[in-house]
């Protein structure tokens, strides 16, 4: 049994026999994992998104990991390979890094959802602002985010925009306190992606909590998530339900970082920020429109990983 904090001391998670499939066993193990690494410690390849740039040129944002968990760096076009439809794999013809590019090559657009219920205390609130404002800072300066605020309610506080002044700002200017809509939030989040097959568009979340306010579930969220083809990227503070949150970020291909206390809360934007700046952008050609994909990418002594896509 694990007990949330403030004013909330009911049960947040109870295990009976399973949740969310796991065993007490398996959620022992999947909790000491992210409470040891902040990641869980496993080699992935996840397509974040496919476009069609036009004249046969299709491009893909993945994002790859090492067994450890974080970003694998340094790959080059030589340690992936692209299969298109189910066609022979081949090399594409480039990659590079999101971190590379430059406004005329990528758009990114993200919704922000800051959980904001009463168990987020003055001091959490301000390692949080710290963390959006390296969040801000370190991304390409090319990029549209709003900032939505939940607790009982779910709120958008900051429309679109590029202004890291103007966002920075909005995280101090309501409280929402309460309850945590957490799902009902993500699905306001999602209902603002528009995802029109340009540029790359994902959902940045901030909880401590476990929902328990919601109209939606995590299911509702993953499916609307799935049909646009947005993923969804944690961090996850103390008693936060790593649980759902896990299995939302490996159904929407996106990722969470867990971190135990506020003091290293801006760690767990770093570690966030990362996985966007080190995923990877892949072009190649097709002479047919793309209705699958498998991607492949060498680790070297670590292997290979791979990951797809389909409409």
């Amino acid at each position: 049994m694990v007990r949330g904090r403030g004013g909330d001391s009911r049960a947040v998670l109870n295990f009976d026999d399973t949740y969310l499939g796991l065993s007490k066993s398996e959620a022992l193990d999947v909790a000491k994992a992210y409470y040891d690494h902040g990641v869980y410690p496993e080699a992935f390849l996840r397509v974040l998104n496919v476009e069609d740039r036009g004249g046969g040129t299709w491009r893909a944002t993945v994002t790859v990991t090492e067994p450890d968990g974080r970003p694998a760096e340094n790959l080059t076009p030589a340690d992936f390979t692209v299969s298109t439809n189910g066609g022979d794999a081949a090399a594409p013809a480039t990659a590079t890094t999101v971190a590379q590019l430059s406004e005329d090559d990528l758009d990114l657009r993200a919704p922000i959802v800051v959980d904001d219920s009463g168990s987020i205390t003055d001091c959490d609130a301000k390692f949080v602002a710290d963390g959006l404002g390296y969040l801000y800072g370190a991304l390409p300066h090319f990029y549209e985010f709003s900032l939505i605020k939940f607790g009982s309610n779910v709120r958008m506080v900051q429309d679109w925009t590029s202004d890291a002044d103007a966002l920075a700002a909005a995280q101090w200017n309501l409280c929402e306190n309460g309850l945590t809509s957490l799902w009902d939030a993500l699905d306001l989040a999602l209902g603002e992606s528009v995802n029109d097959g340009r540029g790359l568009d994902v959902v940045f979340l901030f909880s401590d909590g476990v929902d328990n306010d919601s109209a939606k579930t995590v299911d509702n969220v993953i499916a609307q998530s799935q049909q646009k083809n947005v993923p969804v990227f944690t961090v996850a503070l103390g008693f936060a339900d790593i649980f759902a949150l896990g299995k939302l970020a490996l159904a929407t291909h996106g990722g969470l970082v867990y971190v135990p206390h506020g003091e290293k809360v801006l760690q767990g934007f770093e570690t966030l920020t990362a996985f966007i700046l080190k995923s990877y952008v892949i072009e190649w050609t097709a002479d047919e429109s793309v209705v699958s994909i498998e991607i492949t990418a060498d680790l070297g002594e670590d292997g290979t990983v791979s990951g797809g896509f389909s409409k």
